[in-house]
């Protein structure tokens, strides 16, 4: 085509290791050897033999796992099918039975028709990804292999599998995708080429498999069939410091995180009340799971650790850290997996922009990235608060069906905070910069719009659009330009 600039790219065949082989790096080594215009040779290295990383221990599962449109993007360009998982159509909140609220249990709708929400098997995801990664060329998988050094100034990565000497790979780039706890990470720290904080959270939490809640097991896609809606997030708050979420998986099983205080539970442990003391608190869970009792003596309270690094994730033009490795956040909004997605994706497109200059791309990731990490930590804080204290509370209920009307009588001009972090591609920074106008519309709109009143006490979802209340959210969304733009420009999964 006449007047089209054509862009050179660089020839050199870029040499990348990626440490690590969880969902992230997993991801990131498979677009990367899909790179157009580039010769890319990718070598992961995974601690755990491929017998662990198939079948992990029991009290190191991780069954739950939500994905959204932020990690939309780049499963789908890794060659996933688009409709994966269990979708969720809405949350249910099941109350304590000593509730003060008339009725135990109530739900809203997550997002609108068509959003996407899903609720993921990791096993599954994992398996999938490392058989897509294995028909890559120019892609090598080493299983069971220690990470023993680096040489962060060249490049050089030292490794082992135990049973044979070490063996030395010089590379042109390496990203450390090994988690909350990263090595690497960890020698960085330790070298002072960067500063890192774990901060550990007062809970901690024990999963538990839930073989099926259906009733019928020979009609398993009957949604009527199942004890507890299967198309549906599930929490259990109670008055207790503790609450449990359940998922639906992939087949028509259930997970159960079950999120307790951390020395409540070595006290549990200690006088022998733990099952006890879960059984009086969430006795539907525990009657819907044969054998809960063995599960649990099995399991032991795993930390949630969150992970802050400054001044930066990367080290020069030779390594960067990414995903739990440089922001490991709390998993109180499930956002964990789609955020370290999201850096997949900003990783692959600078350096499609930069084209492999790796100190510039580096430098531009830390830069977008840092400040929606720090954000999305912030709202899932948040988030904890409700579980932990407005669920219990009379009025959250209320609060909570007024947003779902708002969405979906007026979502043409007003998203919820939880809409934006599921089905949005807005900035974390930038929806957190919106937490407390949502709050203030909510209490406006209750103080003066009657239909929203009466649709709250009749159960009804959606209202007919009164022109002042259009106004009154259009005037106090006026000063978040990004959500506006986001609402009022065509919807991209």
């Amino acid at each position: 085509m006449a007047g089209r600039i054509q862009r050179s790219f660089s020839k050199k065949t870029q040499r990348i290791a990626v440490i690590g082989a969880g969902p992230i790096g997993l991801t990131l080594s498979i677009l990367l050897t899909k790179l157009q215009h580039h010769h890319v040779e990718v070598d992961l290295y995974e601690k755990r033999s491929l017998t662990q990383f198939e079948s992990p221990p029991d009290d190191t599962r991780v069954l739950g796992t939500t994905f959204t449109c932020r990690g939309y993007r780049p499963i789908c360009l890794a060659g996933l099918a688009n409709a994966y998982g269990v979708q969720l159509n809405g949350t249910q909140i099941h109350l304590p039975p000593q509730s003060s609220l008339c009725n135990t249990q109530y739900s809203y709708q997550n997002g609108r028709e068509g959003d996407l929400f899903y609720s993921l098997n990791r096993k599954q995801l994992l398996t999938d990804l490392k058989t897509l990664f294995c028909q890559q060329k120019s892609s090598t998988l080493y299983w069971d292999h220690q990470v023993l050094d680096i040489d962060f100034e060249t490049g050089v990565l030292k490794h082992s599998n135990g049973s044979k000497s070490a063996k030395s790979k010089q590379y042109d780039a390496i990203f450390a995708a090994d988690g909350v706890y990263s090595q690497i990470r960890n020698k960085l720290h330790q070298n002072g080429n960067l500063r890192q904080s774990l901060t550990k959270c007062d809970l901690g939490y024990l999963y538990i498999e839930i073989p099926s809640l259906c009733r019928d097991l020979i009609n398993t896609d009957d949604s009527s069939n199942y004890i507890f809606d299967k198309h549906s997030f599930h929490t259990f708050p109670t008055k207790e410091k503790c609450f449990t979420v359940v998922l639906p998986e992939p087949g028509g099983k259930f997970s159960a995180s079950f999120y307790l205080m951390r020395d409540a539970y070595s006290k549990l442990i200690e006088t022998g009340q733990l099952r006890d003391y879960l059984k009086s608190l969430f006795p539907q869970l525990y009657d819907a799971v044969p054998d809960f009792d063995k599960q649990l003596e099995r399991k032991t309270l795993r930390d949630i650790v969150s992970v802050k690094l400054e001044p930066s994730w990367s080290y020069k033009d030779k390594l960067c850290c990414i995903g739990d490795a440089s922001h490991a956040i709390f998993p109180f909004y499930g956002s964990g997996l789609n955020t370290g997605l999201e850096d997949v994706s900003e990783i692959i497109s600078l350096v499609e922009q930069h084209d492999f200059q790796w100190d510039i791309i580096f430098q531009e990731f830390y830069r977008l990235r840092k400040p929606n990490t720090d954000a999305i930590q912030e709202l899932t804080l948040n988030r904890l608060e409700s579980f932990m204290n407005e669920m219990r509370d009379p009025q959250y209920g209320q609060f909570r069906n007024a947003l779902d009307i708002l969405n979906n009588s007026y979502g043409d001009s007003f998203w919820s905070v939880e809409r934006l972090v599921r089905f949005s591609h807005v900035p974390y920074n930038q929806i957190f910069k919106f937490l407390q106008t949502e709050k203030a519309i909510v209490e406006t709109i209750l103080g003066k719009d009657d239909s929203i009143r009466r649709a709250l006490k009749e159960g009804i979802r959606k209202v007919e659009r009164v022109a002042s209340t259009e106004s009154m959210i259009e005037q106090m969304m006026r000063e978040h330009r990004e959500i506006v733009e986001h609402i009022k420009s065509p919807q991209i999964k």
